[in-house]
């Protein structure tokens, strides 16, 4: 009776036990990997089915370790085709299941995959601390090999992210392990890597000397693809030197071996470079023809980033060619081209948020279906237990039965807080996807930042230099003051406009008051003074002698103002020296309306152009946004205003922005407009 009551024992703890496969086909695994290896340059779809099909294998051999190495490869071809949510889930996994076996190595990958991921997302700083947790793990190790491959990722990663003294530091490290392992090639693309980290921080003899190293390496080790990059990034170090024949000579020689090892990407960006070098040497002709072959292959190879670049510097070069209308065309393509990249940069962020949310998901069901098997496991042992009582005496069937009562009892209590928790869960992920939202909705406040900030900055700017002209000469005192109060005015206005959009992302109310216009006007004087005595321009200003006042954000209205006056500033400054340039604001007061117009003599406009200004991101000027006028009429209509724009009868146009006049006053209003 005791041996049949321990048979039965063994053998439901057995059932209750995960099933185990004594019979795991290595082998067949290990063939279906290498072939999708074997693939995935070639045909990415068949890489990642036969990775599926190993993984199918591995899950049926018990073989935690192989199942670990099968996910990474799962990843890997999921990745290569963009499908980078599963891609992410499929690392997860494998550094889970590396992680629960103790398997350092295989964790090291799984992180390492992981962070060149994020890289792909530009989230710079997740993928250099993924980076940095692979590395601790090779650490112990001390394979110099890999150690150095680890520190190179990261100083890749760094300098990607200009944290180009934490590259140099990393990339340092790398040569060291390189210099172990006498990894001689490592070594040369090393030496490479330095040079562009001292080239971030503007250490040109520095950077040139690693590149020359990097060279006299590769020549001796007959590496043509690391000669080319050497000779490139001599030629680039050079131009900034202002050696510009050295630099030509340099390029020259990596274009010829570019081309010989069939490269056409790095022929392209060789020839970039050669444009720009020919562009600063003062011959924009040769520029135009290298950089329009540059621009021809990187179109062929669907290079953006490369054709958005070349574009730029062919605007510039064509400008200086004296054809200013294909500049104008370039700098149109240039930035089609730069709209399309943020809109991909954006369809990557999301993606990047859709991946954490499915990998958070994820985990939270594996750990309630561990818990759920844990408990499963649990009641097969009670009733195990019960079997058993039932078998050793009769007496005892009452109480199981009894126990089989409260067993019921408890698994309804439990599904009844398994069907409240994942009510719950619901909840807590429909409040997620609400605050995705929000967070992708505050990417649209990021081109108005970046207009907005443009003009306290360029104050700063401009006075910081003031300063420094009146230190080398005789100043006065007063004069450096006057110059040292107009920088700290552009600082506090700077950060008056971070706290206000800060508040606006934080849903925050905008704060309404009475202001008299013409104080509002008096600071936006003070913010572009500095600018308009640098570009020669005189201000006049025709205010009424009472007030005239509105209602509105005073941040809202400095910024109505500054637009229009920064946008007028502009068009004057277009005009030679020899002309009078003047900007005139006139403002107009009565009891209904409050009128400040905005008049410039700057040069004619045609139809065209005055046709297409009205539209966002519509700009002339090279180093210009086309967020102005379009963040005034914003800001304007918020304010229960109307903006307008005409063309003068001679010269020159006049915005006019008017707002609902108002007679309602007190002194702490007054005294915020004055702030």
């Amino acid at each position: 009776m005791l041996n049949r009551c321990l048979v039965t024992f063994l053998a439901t703890v057995l059932w209750a036990l995960p099933p185990i496969s004594l019979s795991a086909d290595r082998s067949q695994v290990e063939q279906l990997l290498e072939e999708s290896r074997g693939v995935d340059s070639s045909d990415a779809r068949l890489a990642l089915q036969l990775a599926l099909e190993a993984l199918e294998v591995a899950r049926t051999s018990g073989s935690q370790e192989l199942l670990a190495e099968v996910l990474l490869r799962l990843g890997v071809s999921q990745f290569r085709l963009g499908e980078y949510e599963p891609a992410l889930l499929a690392y997860s996994d494998s550094l889970r299941i590396a992680g629960q076996i103790g398997n350092r190595e295989a964790m090291s990958k799984a992180l390492n995959n992981i962070g060149v991921l994020y890289y792909y997302w530009g989230n710079l700083d997740e993928a250099i601390d993924h980076y940095r947790e692979a590395l601790e793990l090779l650490l112990p190790a001390g394979e110099p090999d890999a150690l150095g491959r680890a520190y190179n990722n990261l100083g890749a990663v760094a300098n990607a992210a200009g944290r180009y003294a934490e590259a140099l530091d990393y990339f340092e490290e790398a040569l060291g392990h390189y210099k172990s392992a006498a990894d001689t090639s490592a070594i040369a693309s090393t030496h490479n890597n330095v040079g562009l980290a001292l080239l971030g921080l503007e250490q040109f003899e520095s950077a040139l000397q690693r590149f020359e190293l990097a060279l006299q390496i590769s020549m001796e080790i007959d590496s043509i693809d690391e000669q080319a990059i050497s000779q490139h990034h001599r030629a680039q170090v050079m131009l900034e030197m202002g050696q510009a024949d050295n630099a030509r000579a340099a390029a020259a020689i990596g274009l010829r071996l570019k081309e010989a090892i069939g490269d056409p990407a790095g022929a392209s960006m060789i020839r970039l470079t050669l444009g720009r070098i020919e562009l600063a040497a003062g011959a924009p002709g040769l520029a135009v023809g290298q950089i329009e072959t540059a621009l021809a292959g990187a179109r062929a190879l669907n290079i953006r980033e490369l054709a958005r670049d070349a574009l730029e510097v062919l605007a510039e070069a064509q400008q200086r060619a004296g054809n200013p209308e294909s500049a104008l065309k370039s700098l149109r393509e240039s930035h089609r081209i730069y709209t399309y990249l943020l809109s991909e940069r954006s369809a990557m962020k999301l993606a990047e948020a859709r991946a954490r949310f499915e990998l958070a998901s994820k985990e939270a069901e594996i750990d309630r279906l561990e818990s759920l098997r844990s408990k499963q496991r649990q009641a097969a042992i009670s009733l195990l237990l019960a079997i058993v009582l039932l078998i050793s005496t009769i007496i005892l069937l009452a109480a199981r039965v009894r126990q089989r009562a409260l067993n019921q009892r408890a698994m309804e209590a439990k599904n009844r807080e398994l069907m409240a928790a994942s009510a719950e869960r619901e909840r807590l992920s429909r409040i997620e996807l609400a605050h995705l939202g929000r967070f992708v909705s505050l990417g649209e406040l990021t081109a108005t930042v970046a207009h907005e900030l443009n003009q306290p900055l360029a104050s700063i700017s401009t006075n910081a230099q003031l300063v420094r002209r009146l230190l080398d000469g005789a100043p006065t005192g007063r004069d450096v003051h006057e110059a040292i109060d107009d920088i700290a005015l552009g600082a506090r206005g700077a950060w008056q406009l971070l706290h206000h959009l800060r508040r606006l992302a934080r849903r925050g109310k905008v704060e309404h008051a009475v202001h008299d216009l013409r104080r509002i006007i008096d600071v936006v004087m003070e913010l572009a003074g500095a600018e308009a005595r640098k570009q020669r321009i005189r201000i006049e200003v025709s205010a009424p002698q009472r007030p005239a006042l509105v209602e509105g954000d005073r941040i809202h209205l400095q910024q109505i103002l500054m637009n229009l006056l920064s946008n007028a500033m502009a068009a004057v400054a277009e005009c030679p020296e020899t002309r009078f340039r003047e900007v005139r604001l006139e403002i107009a007061a009565d009891n209904r309306r409050v009128t400040v117009k905005v008049v410039d003599d700057g040069p004619p406009i045609p139809d065209e152009v005055f046709q297409q200004m009205q539209k966002p991101f519509f700009t002339t000027r090279p180093e210009g946004t086309g967020m102005g006028l379009s963040i005034a009429r914003r800001l304007t209509e918020s304010q229960s205003g109307k903006l307008s724009i005409r063309r003068n009868s001679g010269r020159g146009l006049t915005a006019i922005v008017s707002f609902p006049g108002t007679s309602t006053t007190s002194r702490g209003a007054l005294q915020a407009g004055q702030a």
